[in-house]
Parts: C-alpha cells; sequence; structure tokens
C-alpha cells in the first residue's frame, strides 16, 4: 500500500497563553491528506486555540510542529455584517484582494448569483457561507478549516456543504471541521479529535462510533470505581481488625510485663514490631483509599455530563389549550408574511417550527409573544385575525442571542432581576446547582460569558419559576456538544408545551418533538411526518 501523506504534524506539542496552565500538554496528533477530522470539546477546551496551532497562526511552546501544506480557516458566519453597511464586494475585499474574480467562483460552485454592490447584510446565513467556501478556494489551500460552518444555516444551506465537501471533485481537500450539529459531522467526517483536560484523543469513524467508544470507557471507569470502593470497604475492615488485634497483643504484652513473664525488651521490641506492620497496613490502606479517590474523580468527571436542569411547569395548567389562532395575517411593517395562519398549541404539545431561513418563522413568534406576554421587542410585527390566548399561563421565550441575559449586570444581578422574590442568598444557592460556585463566577458580567454559561445562566433564571410554554429559537447555536447533551435532557423530562425552532434533525430527534409545521410560499402548513423519523423528516425538509 501506498503511504500516506502527512501534511500536518503535532509531537510532544504543549501550549499555553502566558503564565496559564497548559491548555493541551504533550499532544500527538497527525493530519493525512484526504482525511475528514471533527474536532468536539466543551466550550475553552481549545478548539480555537487548536485551529490557530495548525495555521501557524500561534508557536507551540513545547514540542514540534510540522506543517507540510497550505492550510485555510474559514472563519464562521458573521453576524455582524447585520450591523454594518458593507457591500457584498467590500465584505469580500476583506478576505481577498481581487474580489471580482469570487461572483463567477460562487456560481461555478455553487450555481448561485451574487450582486456584489447589494449590501452584505441582505445574504442569508448559506449564501454567506458558499461567499466564504468561494474566497477559501481561491488561496488555493491544501486544508480548509471550517469553523462552525453550520450556524446559521437552514436544512438546504446544510445540504449544499455536505455536497460540497463530498463532490469528487473536492476529494482533493482534506478537511478539519469544529462542529457541534451531529447530523453533519455524522455525514462527512471520518475521524474524531476531542479535546479534554489537556489532552488530544483520537478516535476513527464518524460521531456515532466515537460516542459508542466513550459508552465503553465510561462503563469500564464505572467498574473500575465499583472495584477500588469495595477494596476500600474492605481494607477498612481489615485495618479495624488489625488495630483491634494489636490492641489485644499490646494489652497481653503488658500484662506479661507486669507479671514479669516477659522482660523490658521483649515488651518494646514487641511493641515496635506490632507499630512498623501497623505502619505498612496503614500505608497500603491509604493508597487504596488514593487511588479509589481519584477513580471516583475521573467517574464523577463522567457522570457530570449527565446532570440535567429541571424545567418545572405548573401542573394546574395541564390540559389547557395555550394558544389558538385561526385564519390570521402575519404582518411587518404593515405587509403580509404570512397568511392563513391556523395554529393550536394545547399543554404538553412539542412542535418545530421549520422551513427556510427568511420565511417569517422568528417573526412568528415574535407575534405570538406580544399576544401572550405582551412582548414589546417588535411593534412592527403584528398577527391579525381571531386569536385566543390561555389566561394565567406563563411563558419564555430564549432567542438566539439569549437576550434575557442583561450583559452589564453580573450573575447574581442577572438572576434577581429575572425572579424579583430572590435574595442575593437565594440567588447564590440557584445559582450553585448550575455549577456557579466562586465569588469570581458570581461576579462575572453577562457580555463576558461563553456560550455554555449562557446556557446555564438562562436555565438557572427559568428553572426558578415554573414554566407552561418555553419558546427557543435556534438553541443549539455555539453551544458545545456536552452543552446540547445537557439541554437535550432538560427538555426531554420538561412536561410543559414547547416550540422549538431549528435545523438540528438530530437535537429535534433526541427531545421528542411530535409535531411538525413548515412555513412555505407565505402559508404554515402541518408537516406529515415528525423527526423521529429522521431520514423521511430530512427528505420532506429538503424537498419543500
Amino acid at each position: 500500500m501506498p503511504t500516506e501523506e502527512v501534511l500536518i504534524q503535532l509531537n510532544n506539542a504543549s501550549f499555553r497563553y502566558g503564565a496559564e496552565e497548559f491548555l493541551f500538554k504533550d499532544v500527538k496528533l497527525t493530519v493525512k491528506k484526504g482525511d475528514r477530522t471533527a474536532i468536539v470539546g466543551i466550550n475553552g477546551s481549545g478548539k480555537s486555540t487548536l485551529l490557530k496551532l495548525l495555521t501557524g497562526q500561534l508557536p507551540i511552546e513545547e514540542g514540534e510542529i510540522s506543517i507540510n501544506c497550505k492550510p485555510y480557516y474559514v472563519p464562521q458566519i458573521d453576524l455582524s455584517v447585520n450591523q454594518e453597511n458593507l457591500t457584498v464586494y467590500e465584505y469580500i475585499e476583506k478576505y481577498y484582494t481581487e474580489w471580482w474574480e469570487i461572483p463567477s467562483e460562487v456560481e461555478r460552485l455553487f450555481g448561485l448569483t451574487i450582486n456584489t454592490d447589494a449590501l452584505a447584510k441582505t445574504l442569508s446565513g448559506g449564501e454567506l457561507m458558499k461567499l466564504n467556501l468561494a474566497i477559501a478556494l481561491k488561496h488555493n489551500p491544501d486544508v480548509l478549516i471550517l469553523d462552525e460552518p453550520t450556524n446559521h444555516l437552514d436544512v438546504k444551506a446544510i445540504k449544499s456543504l455536505i455536497d460540497f465537501i463530498q463532490a469528487p471533485v473536492n476529494q482533493k481537500y482534506t478537511f478539519i471541521v469544529v462542529s457541534h450539529d451531529i447530523f453533519f459531522i455524522n455525514t462527512v467526517i471520518n475521524k474524531i479529535w476531542e479535546l479534554d483536560k489537556q489532552t488530544i484523543t483520537t478516535y476513527g469513524g464518524n460521531y456515532d462510533f466515537y460516542v459508542q467508544q466513550k459508552e465503553f470507557q465510561v462503563n469500564g471507569l464505572r467498574k473500575q470505581f465499583e472495584v477500588a470502593k469495595n477494596q476500600l470497604e474492605r481494607a477498612k475492615e481489615t485495618e479495624q481488625k488489625e488495630i483491634e488485634k494489636r490492641a489485644n497483643k499490646a494489652n497481653q504484652a503488658k500484662r506479661a510485663f507486669i507479671k514479669g513473664s516477659i522482660d523490658k525488651t521483649e515488651f518494646s521490641e514487641g511493641k515496635n514490631s506490632a507499630g512498623s506492620s501497623m505502619h505498612t497496613i496503614t500505608a497500603a490502606i491509604e493508597k487504596l483509599k488514593e487511588d479509589a479517590a481519584e477513580d471516583l474523580e475521573l467517574f464523577e468527571t463522567e457522570e457530570r455530563k449527565l446532570a440535567f436542569m429541571n424545567i418545572k411547569n405548573t401542573k394546574e395548567n395541564l390540559g389547557r389549550t395555550i394558544f389558538e389562532l385561526k385564519d390570521n395575517k402575519l404582518l411587518v411593517d404593515d405587509k403580509v408574511l404570512l397568511t392563513e395562519v391556523n395554529l393550536k398549541v394545547l399543554y404538553g404539545d412539542r412542535i418545530v417550527l421549520a422551513g427556510d431561513n427568511g420565511t417569517g418563522k422568528s417573526s412568528l413568534i415574535k407575534a405570538l409573544l406580544q399576544k401572550g406576554t405582551g412582548y414589546a421587542g417588535s411593534p412592527n410585527i403584528k398577527l391579525e385575525g381571531e386569536n385566543y390566548v390561555g389566561a394565567n399561563m406563563a411563558w419564555v421565550y430564549i432567542d438566539q442571542n439569549y437576550s434575557l441575559i442583561k450583559p452589564d449586570l453580573d450573575l447574581i444581578q442577572n438572576l434577581m432581576t429575572y425572579n424579583n422574590t430572590f435574595t442575593e442568598d437565594i440567588a447564590k444557592e440557584q445559582l450553585g446547582k448550575f455549577k456557579f460556585r466562586t465569588k469570581a463566577e458570581h461576579n462575572k458580567l453577562g457580555k463576558n460569558l461563553s456560550g455554555g454559561e449562557m446556557v446555564r445562566l438562562v436555565m438557572a433564571m427559568i428553572t426558578s419559576n415554573p414554566v407552561d410554554l418555553l419558546i427557543m429559537d435556534e438553541p443549539t447555536n455555539n453551544l458545545d456538544v456536552a452543552t446540547v447533551e445537557v439541554l437535550v435532557k432538560s427538555l426531554t423530562f420538561f412536561r410543559g408545551s414547547l416550540i422549538i425552532i431549528s435545523h438540528n434533525i438530530d437535537f429535534l430527534t433526541k427531545i421528542n418533538i411530535q409535531t411538525a409545521y413548515l412555513i412555505k410560499n407565505k402559508k404554515i402548513k402541518p408537516l406529515n411526518v415528525a423527526p423521529s423519523n429522521r431520514e423521511e423528516f430530512y427528505k420532506a425538509l429538503l424537498a419543500a
């Protein structure tokens, strides 16, 4: 067999920022031509830093790195363009000086015509992704590094990305992907790098295979912990028996010495021998204790990932109608965005709103919130027609930007603002349940939180009161896989009503979404297939 070409290699590589703890220690990694690698790990584990090392933007502190190729970093879709008045050609020019070459490249690759005089903020997430890929290819890379490429993409745009990676003409490229979209990873990836506790572990296969291997490891760890626990219990029993035995012998020797049966030398030798023997036994027992404690810590580290957040529901509202719309129109700036809106949500319903980006999903949610809560965030959006909203219902809306969090307030202030019945002590206790335990964590401002920390804070907020209807808009964007799994478990146990806007099919499957509504051609209609039938649901969205 021909030797596989090695493009990038790290050998005993270590890295840290300044005097901080090492992010990686003695890491060995190999990137071979044709690899399709996904990097997984909790937020803050060093994924972005690793990308910078692989592209030569950062030097390693110890060890060796060999880069025998031309890597190119494709950034996350930058939604800050929505706040800028950049034209498309000005946006392109930031990444490629001969900007006029890019439109024809986009058309060649994707059959998409882009008006370079239009404002960049008018482009959809899918169009921005295609633009970024076209720019990347014009740099003639060997390795394409994609950072969260599926964020803000609808299903059709994700399919375009998958087709691009799998196209025969693009097999010459090696791909390294940071992504939390399990469906996407499972489809295109053949290798996983897991970042955890200063190490990087390589797993062959896709994400499902990686999870299977991790389960084997955790089960082994459980058995290891049980063995250590049993050994410790037996050691404690042995210790107690030995203490009693030595005490009895010491008392016998003392009585014999008093009676004159043994002399002082024999008494001292026996006592010293007993002490030496006891010291050996105690040292062995202490070693067992240390080993058991270490196994327990490893076990609890894995178990912590399985925690969930108990979102309480209002039991007295069971069986009630949350809201009902009959032949409504959705208007934005007095222009009709949707017609014939018929939607009824009963207590306990679990619904996804599907459809291409820009069809009106988020606008419909904001209009519903005005009806249900008096939400004043979008006065230019409204529903007209016959509608009913259940009284005394607790609605909670979590948008893509986690706007429940006030950026200039710390964690305690955020929680006390959300729930004005909380004292500072109660707020600290509630935050502690979500692993915010130190003063430094409590004093952290909302604007300085990572994606995972924002989720934990929002969950600390919404679990402080019962919720009847929970609405979430693209809740998995920018979350690491471990945090998504915690969110999945939390929503699985929630018994209130749930409305989700998401293109993450794996996530929708896991949280048991029962009903899907598709928004298309200014109308909303139920789909005849649920996300639980993953392949058929995916096909239905692509065909829509």
